[in-house]
């Protein structure tokens, strides 16, 4: 061969050789690239698989969280609800930003070694149906409630804005995320696309703001915290340690309470009754003057004074008692006058109270029927007009006021443990010329009322004809002698001679007699007192004084000691010594001196007493009234070092009551209103029970014990709970009618 065939065979062989390499060269490009498909193919099988995998755990805790919303919708605040959602969302992007750097390099790489997959929102529809199917199938209920492809449906509407958007997809942690973040997105809070942008900003900005919720809590503790700063709290250890009230303060003047007590005289309570211009005020003026507790010239003064007060001319003895202007303007009484007498002229060791009680029937129900239940008196005096028709007129029409008193005083005779004496009056028996047939008529007419239908036996009343204006039959002329010289006020006994009875103050003399039996005061009674008056004098500011006219209804208290007022509208009550005592005179001559330095029962006193100045007394004004109590806290001593404490205060709204029923116009029910008198106030009432019965209503002549309660707020009643005090009530209509008479049960 030749060398030209040589180099031509090796320049073909070259050129095969090349082709053959290029052949190879493209065979294994070739080979290389198909594989590189197939490797991208399971790339993307894999990826699906793990979206999948990603998508349903995240399905499966987002139905957990909605679960746990839906459980807690109403008791998880709209604050909580944000807050949580804005802490879900700062949780993903820190997750985010944890990713390492090489992780994202191997993610993004795409330049030879990596690659990557790009997704617009268009191309994302088989990961939505994807999550529409896996919903159906687990029956989420945030999914049931709508279309299936609403989230398809949003997806698409988004597409204009979402379409240059791009969401890489890869097989690391950083693709699950932002698919996660994306799935949120999603199923997170929805705002259609169909309202205006300007809308949108509003609702992304209102929840920005605090919640209402919020706003209320807010609005609380800003109220808390502006009362919290107006408090005026002092330190424990700042405050004045306040000073003790002294309830055993010594009394002014030592004396021997044993002896006092064995000489003080035994009182007398006679209360006078009767009907308008019956006589009472004329006739009681002129026993007064009769037993010189009023003088000549004081009379002539009385006198002048009420001479330009009077509208209608009145006789000189009226005006000892109707002495007020407004009593003088009317013509008749309106409030009882209270007369304690204690002179020779009585019998030793005795003192004798007069009474005199309005007899209008607008005062009536005021000041009479309290008088009784106040003063428990002993004896009754009732006065009669016994002139010609004035008494067959008062027992005439609805308002027959002679019947009511008797009903009264019947009702409380039947209840009191000593029985009462009662003494008629026949008045003005000068006017009808001592007629004794006349006067003998209306005796056996009250004879029959008394003994038949109240039940009175007749050993307990007696008949007196007298003559209040004259002075007729009210007193033995033979014992008093008021002057040598005769007045214009002396008495003229023109007493009949068929007349042999007793004159009306020899029969209060011979009880007062019969009164001496009486159980003395011991020093074992607790001292309880009844306010009648209150004046409020005025208060400095070192000292607060009040004067007080007080009854004293049982045991003794001397000038000095403290004393307890306990009020009946407020739970305050009012400590204070007594600076000053007197007796309770109408008129007073100026000669005489009744400063007293103890005071028993019975006794009706006047007292000066400086109050404590506590901080209850520095916030409200003095609210002394009278049917008020006081009471003496008194503690064993010496003389009695184991005296039991026999007191009890209570203050009662719902109040147990026994009595007996009486005239009642049909049945009384459950939830009736009634008024309940007790000492000097009478306060409305409702019938709440009924004891020892199922019946719902009350019938006459019924003796029972039922619980009243006290209709007006804020007031309560103050009742004593002892053995020397009786708690009677009376028990009448809205009308004033009386119904029954009983006592309060304290236990």
């Amino acid at each position: 061969m030749s060398l030209l065939e040589q180099l031509a065979r090796k320049r073909v062989e070259k050129s095969k050789g090349l082709s053959n390499a290029d052949q190879s060269q493209n065979t294994s490009k070739s080979a290389s690239l198909l594989e590189r498909l197939h490797k991208n193919r399971g790339t993307k099988d894999r990826n699906a698989e793990i979206r999948k995998k990603d998508l349903k755990s995240l399905l499966a805790k987002d139905k957990i969280k909605r679960s746990d919303c839906i459980s807690d919708q109403h008791t998880i605040s709209l604050s909580l609800k944000l807050s949580a959602l804005k802490k879900s969302n700062s949780d993903l992007e820190r997750q985010e930003k944890s990713v390492t750097p090489e992780s994202k390099e191997n993610e993004f790489s795409t330049k030879g070694k990596s690659f990557g997959v790009k997704l617009n929102v268009e191309e994302s529809w088989d990961v939505i149906n994807e999550i529409n199917r896996y919903c159906l199938l687990k029956d989420d209920p945030c999914v049931n409630q709508a279309d299936d492809f609403a989230l398809t449906n949003f997806i698409m509407n988004g597409g204009k804005s979402a379409s240059s958007t791009e969401i890489l997809l890869s097989p690391s942690k950083s693709s699950s995320l932002s698919l996660k973040r994306h799935y949120d997105e999603l199923l997170g809070i929805f705002v259609p696309s169909t309202l205006p942008k300007k809308s949108r900003n509003v609702a992304i900005e209102n929840f920005n703001r605090p919640s209402p919720d919020d706003i209320i809590l807010s609005a609380q503790l800003n109220a808390f915290n502006e009362k919290l700063e107006n408090l005026n709290i002092k330190s424990p250890l700042k405050t004045e340690k306040k000073e003790s009230i002294n309830l055993q303060t010594a009394p002014t003047e030592s004396i021997d309470i044993h002896s006092f007590i064995a000489t003080h005289p035994l009182n007398l309570t006679c209360l006078f009754l009767g009907a308008t211009n019956s006589g009472k005020s004329t006739l009681l003026g002129h026993l007064l003057y009769e037993l010189n507790e009023i003088s000549i010239p004081s009379m002539r003064e009385l006198q002048k004074k009420s001479s330009n007060l009077d509208s209608i001319p009145s006789n000189s003895f009226k005006i000892i008692l109707d002495n007020t202007k407004t009593e003088r303007m009317n013509g008749f009484s309106m409030f009882k006058k209270i007369v304690q007498i204690k002179n020779n002229l009585l019998p030793p060791s005795s003192s004798l109270t007069l009474i005199d009680t309005p007899g209008n029937i607008q005062y009536f129900d005021k000041e009479t029927v309290n008088s009784i239940l106040t003063f428990d008196p002993e004896v009754y005096a009732l006065v009669i007009d016994c002139n010609y028709d004035s008494w067959e007129k008062s027992l005439d029409g609805p308002n027959n006021q002679i019947y009511k008193i008797l009903k009264v005083i019947s009702y409380l005779n039947e209840i009191s443990a000593c029985k009462k004496h009662l003494i008629i009056l026949l008045n003005k028996a000068d006017l009808i010329s001592w007629d004794k047939q006349r006067l003998e008529m209306i005796q056996s007419e009250l004879t029959y009322v008394l003994t038949e239908n109240f039940q009175w036996k007749e050993a307990q009343f007696q008949f007196i004809p007298c003559s209040g204006l004259l002075g007729s039959n009210l007193n033995n002329v033979k014992k008093i002698t008021k002057s040598k010289y005769k007045s214009e006020f002396d008495a003229i006994n023109d007493v009949p001679e068929w007349y042999e009875g007793p004159t009306f103050f020899s029969q209060l003399y011979f009880l007062m007699e019969l009164n001496m039996n009486k159980i003395e005061t011991t020093l074992e009674e607790p001292f309880i007192g009844l306010i009648l008056q209150s004046s409020v004098s005025q208060p400095t500011a070192e000292t607060h004084h009040v004067s007080l006219k007080v009854l004293i209804k049982s045991g003794y208290i001397q000038s000095g000691q403290t004393i307890e007022i306990h009020t009946q509208h407020e739970e305050i009550h009012y400590y204070g010594i007594i600076t000053r005592m007197k007796k309770s005179k109408l008129i007073l001559e100026t000669n005489i001196k009744n400063n007293l330095t103890v005071g028993v029962k019975s006794d009706i006193l006047e007292i000066l007493v400086k109050i404590h100045n506590t901080e209850d007394l520095a916030k409200k004004e003095f609210h002394i009234h009278k049917d008020d109590l006081i009471i003496h806290s008194r503690k064993a001593n010496t003389l009695l070092p184991n005296l039991p404490n026999t007191l009890k205060l209570l203050s009662l709204r719902l109040i147990k009551l026994s009595f007996q029923t009486r005239a009642l116009n049909g049945r009384l029910h459950l939830g009736s209103e009634l008024l309940l008198y007790h000492n000097l106030t009478y306060s409305a009432v409702k019938l709440v029970k009924i004891h020892g019965t199922n019946d719902t209503s009350i019938n006459p002549n019924q003796s029972l014990i039922v619980e009243v309660e006290i209709m007006e707020p804020n007031f309560a009643l103050k009742v004593i709970d002892s053995k020397y005090v009786t708690n009677n009530i009376f028990l009448t209509s809205i009308d004033h009618k009386v119904i029954a008479a009983g006592r309060i049960i304290c236990q």
